[in-house]
């Protein structure tokens, strides 16, 4: 009986992890203008009022911006957004 050889394809890519440095933080939020961007997943609102609560930043620091999880923000938020200093994104369910 001859043997045939099976050649097994595994089309596993190889993984790489590209580091890469955490942004610089600020000393303070104080006078710093932050984005909150809630993707209207469920509790992800309740999520951002709770970071916004613990920041205990002013609410007229606040830019507030929505998407739907499945689409990327809309121009008009990201606009709005791109001004903030820094911006916190909830993915919450």
């Amino acid at each position: 009986m001859e043997s045939k050889t099976i050649e097994v394809l595994v089309p596993v890519a190889r993984a790489s992890v590209l580091e890469k440095p955490l942004a610089e933080r600020p000393s303070s939020l104080a006078g710093l203008r932050i984005g909150l961007l809630d993707n209207r997943k469920p509790n992800a609102a309740l999520l951002l009022e709770s970071v916004v609560a613990e920041l205990g930043v002013d609410s007229s620091d606040l830019e507030w911006g929505h998407k739907t999880a499945a689409q990327p923000a809309p121009s008009e938020v990201m606009g709005r957004l791109e001004k903030c200093d820094a911006v916190v994104l909830a993915m919450a369910d």
